[in-house]
């Protein structure tokens, strides 16, 4: 029985005290999901993500994805990535080793950021874009909200 009750306290106590460091959100069930303050995560979170494209209509060709001149990733058709970034400040984005496409973001923690890549059509070959979305359209095209 004493095994059983201090499991039990130690169960309510730690949730006490999650649910003082956090705040509780409501999802689209009756579920609660604990999800830490936004000036209190100590991260920022990027997500670059190619719209869903039919496989027999993809593109061959990768976007790479450069932060700060360093290539991050190359990304294929029908598929999104997540980079965290653990300091504040300014960040640089291109998606050519040129830096013709380059534009700068400044970084807030707590915060998310989506970017839209894309291949235009060109007259041989293709050339990579990019684009800030709004996190309510990134998530949607993710995949990560559903439409309503």
């Amino acid at each position: 029985m004493k095994p059983y009750l201090l499991l039990f306290l130690f169960i309510v106590v730690t949730s006490h005290l999650r649910a003082q460091d956090s705040t509780a959100v409501k999802t689209d069930s009756a579920h609660v999901a604990i999800v830490p303050k936004k000036d209190t995560v100590p991260y920022a979170i990027f997500y670059f993500y190619r719209a869903f494209i039919p496989k027999f209509n993809a593109p061959l060709k990768k976007v790479p994805i450069y932060i700060n001149d360093s290539l991050v990733y190359e990304l294929k058709a029908n598929q999104y990535i997540t980079y965290l970034v653990n300091k504040p400040g300014n960040y640089r984005f291109a998606i050519d080793k040129n830096g013709d496409s380059e534009f700068a973001v400044k970084v807030k923690m707590g915060q998310a950021y989506y970017f839209k890549c894309a291949i235009e059509k060109g007259l041989w070959f293709g050339k990579p874009a990019m684009e800030a979305i709004s996190e309510k359209e990134g998530r949607l095209e993710i995949g990560l909200d559903k439409p309503k």
